[in-house]
């Protein structure tokens, strides 16, 4: 209005003390916050084109140290909070990830060196490397010729309902212990090489081998 206030949303109860006012629209982009982890949501942000976002509180999930809001999904680049805002964009939040290693000892496992694993996920999403379970989650299992390493998140699961093949395999769990993997299928869980699990509970029933290297 005439005095430089900003209205949105349904203003049908306001219009006897807007009766004077000539109301303009105004475009606005949108800023997305995709914080990837359950109970972490923050509010789409309405920002008017050519102002700058508001920087929310830092969000904060059990298991979890947040590391900033990023542009990007590989966090290559930090978000920009200074720069104005044209269309709908996105914020990242990334987030490293605690586990307990096979000395005891809690480490700390950067965003950038882990996938999230989220229910849809395809086998060939477990190509090798380290792998992150944080919420309930249903897989048809993998088979691949690298390292797998997955880390199951207090209170998360992961049920397969076909083998977990790998070169070697990692499980590992966090501070209360008590993430689970179910696993089902022909093999259950299978390595060439070596099957490492610290901590979490571990269930794998097959038709051959439950757990074999």
């Amino acid at each position: 209005d005439e005095d430089g206030n900003f209205y949105t949303g349904d203003i049908a109860d306001k219009i006897n003390v807007l009766k004077n006012i000539t109301l303009s629209s105004v475009d606005c982009g949108k800023l997305i916050f995709e914080t990837l982890l359950d109970g972490t949501s923050i509010p789409v942000q309405a920002v008017v084109q050519g102002a700058t976002p508001s920087k929310p509180e830092d969000p904060k999930h059990d298991g979890f140290v947040f590391a900033g809001w990023f542009a990007d999904k590989d966090y290559k680049t930090p978000f920009d909070w200074t720069a104005t805002i044209t269309e709908d964009v996105s914020a990242y939040a990334k987030w490293n990830v605690t586990y307990i290693d096979q000395n005891g000892k809690l480490q700390i496992k950067d965003g950038s060196e882990y996938t999230m694993l989220t229910n849809g996920a395809a086998a060939s999403d477990l190509s090798g490397g380290w792998y992150v379970v944080a919420e309930n989650m249903e897989f048809d299992g993998f088979s691949s010729t690298s390292d797998v390493n997955i880390i199951v998140a207090d209170g998360a699961s992961l049920k397969s309902t076909n083998s977990l093949i790998a070169q070697n395999i990692a499980i590992y769990g966090q501070k209360n212990q008590n993430g689970s993997i179910m696993v089902s299928g022909d093999n259950g869980i299978v390595a060439n090489g070596n099957i490492v699990i610290v901590g979490g509970n571990i269930t794998a029933t097959a038709n051959d081998n439950g757990l074999y290297a």
